[in-house]
């Protein structure tokens, strides 16, 4: 959400995703970081305790101290180092930091959710799925997502990023999601629209990466 966000750095971290079997389903959008700085937003937008969502197969739950170790693996992958903002190189003192202390404070300030992917029967790290509220548009929020490499092409970021917004749409005054998507990460596309977002338009040099200058493509989806 995409990348980082939360995915697992400053903000989300973001992913790579797609469950057609000719696509890359392990996906990186973006949006997890770079996201836009969060809030202020209103207490009220958020709920008071972060979700544990799960459709029998992945769980999306808050990260625990115990992910440091996947999560600093997961952070060495090339494709999620391009697509996402996870910090470069990523370290084992970065996850720590994510875990303990940029994850909860987000929450706890009512402007993020970032939260693990685990398989719902071995508990095994899977990647990361995050939402940003948007400043001064607390009804607007950003997501990212990411999957691990050993766990691609299986469906696990649409998975996660679905459960993610259907529970956004419920449970906060959120009215439109967006992705932030590079064009040429096509992975990360038919993640999105997979899950029902639709392509709105591409932003030219809208951000930069590793000393390039990138489009973002904007892809959203709107509460029923």
């Amino acid at each position: 959400m995409n990348g980082g966000a939360p995915v697992a750095g400053p903000r989300l971290h973001g992913g790579v995703e797609a469950d057609d079997p000719g696509t890359d389903p392990s996906d990186h959008s973006t949006a997890t970081p770079p996201f836009p700085a969060p809030g202020p937003v209103s207490d009220t937008t958020l709920p008071t305790t972060p979700p544990e969502l799960t459709d029998g197969r992945i769980r999306v739950r808050p990260w625990r101290i115990e992910d440091v170790d996947w999560l600093t693996t997961a952070g060495q992958d090339p494709d999620v180092q391009r697509w996402t903002r996870l910090p470069t190189p990523y370290t084992r003192a970065d996850a720590e930091h994510f875990v303990g202390e940029v994850a909860p404070r987000a929450w706890d300030r009512g402007e993020a959710l970032h939260a693990a992917v685990t398989d719902e029967s071995t508990g095994d790290g899977l990647g990361a799925v995050g939402l940003v509220l948007l400043a001064g548009e607390p009804t607007v929020a950003e997501a990212g997502y990411y999957t691990a490499a050993h766990r691609r092409r299986r469906g696990v970021a649409a998975a996660a990023l679905d459960l993610l917004v259907e529970w956004t749409f419920t449970r906060t005054g959120v009215v439109r999601v967006e992705l932030h998507v590079d064009p040429r990460n096509a992975a990360s596309a038919a993640v999105a629209a997979r899950c029902g977002f639709v392509l709105e338009g591409v932003l030219r040099s809208r951000t930069e990466r590793h000393g390039e200058r990138r489009d973002v493509a904007i892809h959203a989806r709107l509460r029923p």
